[in-house]
């Protein structure tokens, strides 16, 4: 009876044994940081859609023909898809991965954020990439440059082309993670695009790949505070912005407006990127109404390069002067003065140059008019034949756009959702185009993805783009066969064995305890 103590101490022992074998086991689930303060939304890629791609984010791409000499200076879109290997996860249980075989590419995804206007926005992305002909665990070939980096449009815009774009520096973290950090001033529309970039353009490799992973947008400034000095406010009886848009915060950019007025007595601005007609309106102090009948608009869409006038020469109306009753009525039969003070002189009307400011307000009204409509689609040419049979169906997770010939400059571009195809693009100002098309991650396209269009005034032209799944997109060898899945089932074999092995041993040593003493 004296031995039972020590029993009950060794199945203590044994239950605290089991107990902090199973609270060193593997965490199964990484509690998500404080998200108070971050603006992006599903910033630690926890969860995605059925094309691969992580919720809220979109994708973006260049792309660039193979010339089929053997140069490497081209672009191809690249694949989407999750990654739940934690060689390559960040935090959480998730990871973004982008990535294609053999052929260059540069791309990545996309989020617009809403802040105040003025705010100042720090963008934090952890990134890794992955560039060699072996598979996992061989080593990244640390030759290939994959220029990582994360860029910010100021105001909302899509185009990761776009002059405004503010880009961070450049990295090349192979087999490791890498901040990337960018700071920008939100502009007048609230709101900011984030894009993380991967440019593999001039290499080759069998696994081309990237991963990004936890990403957060502060505000670590909300801007200059507003004027409250007492200088005399402007209370004349301009009309005020009606458009139901917040005024405009920032100036005009240096070379967006001409400072003296030009041949005809007009004030012209250039429409820059992320400009909008109520921004415009309320830079100059017009409402919209006013913008659009001083150009002849007849809807809201702008172009970038696009000359508005926000100010014109035509002459006020001469006020009628006030006579006093108290001073005698002028003899009209009295000959003319010659005191040039009290001549009464008529103005000189120059005819040519109202006339030349007509005719240039109605060529610009003329201009703005002559506008034309694309529509596109992308199917999944389950075949490969290049034709849209009728069982074939709409392509979701590619893009769309129109790129003006001239400028190389995308015009509008559109994610395929797979149902709301044709996508039409409207009020495109004649002219050349080119209207291209993207197939999504795990597909071929199977028809050209580029076609030149010229759109001309009240042309509607519809142009259709096939793409075929890839066959072996899936590369299980690519990554450790290690999962969360795994890791759980593992974990609980461990914290099980361990109780095991601990309760084996208690009895072990009862038994030993309760053995007969030798007399």
């Amino acid at each position: 009876m004296k031995a039972y103590p020590a029993v009950r101490s060794l199945v203590l022992v044994a239950a605290l044994a089991a107990a902090v074998a199973v609270a060193g086991a593997p965490s199964l689930a990484l509690a998500a940081p404080s998200a108070q303060a971050n603006l992006v939304s599903n910033g630690g890629m926890e969860t995605f859609a059925s094309n691969g791609l992580a919720t809220g984010w979109d994708p973006w791409w260049q792309t660039i023909p193979n010339p089929g000499n053997g140069s490497l200076n081209y672009a191809q879109p690249p694949d989407f898809a999750p990654e739940t290997n934690p060689v390559f996860v960040h935090g959480g249980g998730s990871s973004a991965h982008i990535g294609r075989n053999w052929d260059p590419w540069f791309g990545g995804i996309r989020q617009t954020i809403v802040v105040a206007p003025g705010s100042v926005v720090r963008i934090t992305a952890y990134g890794r990439v992955r560039a060699s002909t072996d598979h996992y665990p061989a080593p990244s070939d640390t030759a290939v440059q994959s220029r990582m980096q994360v860029g910010a449009e100021p105001n909302g815009s899509i185009d990761w082309a776009a002059g405004s774009v503010v880009w961070g520096g450049q990295g090349n973290p192979h087999d490791t993670w890498q901040a990337f950090t960018v700071d920008v001033t939100a502009g007048a529309a609230g709101k900011v695009t984030i894009f993380l970039a991967t440019n593999y353009k001039g290499d080759s490799r069998f696994h081309l790949d990237a991963w990004w992973d936890d990403v957060t947008a502060t505000v670590i400034s909300t801007g200059a505070p507003q004027n409250t000095s007492s200088a005399p406010q402007n209370t004349s009886s301009a009309p005020q912005n009606t458009s139901g848009a917040p005024a405009a915060t920032n100036p005009p950019p240096a070379n967006a407006a001409t400072s003296t007025p030009d041949a005809d007595g007009n004030i012209i601005y250039v429409v820059q990127a992320g400009d909008a007609l109520w921004s415009i309106a309320a830079r100059f102090g017009l409402t919209v109404d006013e913008l659009k009948a001083m150009n002849g608009l007849t809807s809201d869409i702008i172009s970038i390069g696009q000359k508005l006038i926000v100010a014109t020469s035509t002459p006020s109306a001469s006020p009628t002067p006030t006579v006093d009753p108290n001073q005698p009525t002028a003899d009209p039969n009295a000959s003319p003065t010659s005191d040039p003070a009290l001549a009464s002189p008529t103005p000189e009307v120059d005819a040519a140059a109202t006339l030349a400011a007509v005719e240039t307000q109605a060529a610009l009204a003329t201009d703005t008019l002559a506008t034309g409509t694309v529509c596109a689609l992308l199917w999944n040419d389950a075949n490969g034949n290049g034709v849209r049979d009728a069982a074939e169906g709409l392509l979701p997770g590619g893009q769309l756009a129109v790129v003006d010939i001239a400028t190389g400059a995308p015009v509008q571009a559109y994610t395929t959702d797979g149902v709301n195809e044709p996508h039409c693009f409207e009020d495109l100002i004649a002219g050349q185009y080119t209207i291209s098309a993207a197939a999504p991650g795990g597909y071929n396209p199977t028809t050209n993805t580029s076609t030149p269009l010229e759109v001309t005034a009240g042309s509607t032209s519809t142009l259709e783009f096939g793409a075929q799944p890839r066959a072996g997109v899936e590369e299980p060898t690519d990554t450790p066969p290690t999962s969360s899945s795994q890791a759980l089932l593992t974990a609980l074999l461990f914290a099980g064995g361990v109780v095991f092995l601990l309760l084996a041993a208690g009895v072990a040593g009862f038994l030993f305890l309760r053995r007969p003493r030798a007399r």
